[in-house]
């Protein structure tokens, strides 16, 4: 199972190669960020833009998020 460093390890590996193609890591969100991975779960993937997001999502998403 994958834990919160491990994530963040591996994405500030590709990150650079990403940025090239125009693709900005910023950080993890969510179980992700707090360490609560479950195995049932599986590790799904959730992509957003702190641009595109309202007050709402800017309060529980942008402002929690763990930069990279």
């Amino acid at each position: 199972m994958q834990t919160r460093e491990s994530i963040l390890s591996e994405l500030k590996t590709i990150k650079p190669m990403y940025e090239t193609d125009g693709f900005k890591i910023l950080g993890i969100f969510g179980s992700a960020s707090k360490d609560e991975i479950s195995k049932r779960l599986g590790m799904r993937v959730d992509l957003a833009s702190p641009s595109g997001m309202g007050a709402v999502a800017n309060k529980y998403i942008v402002q929690q998020m763990l930069y990279i």
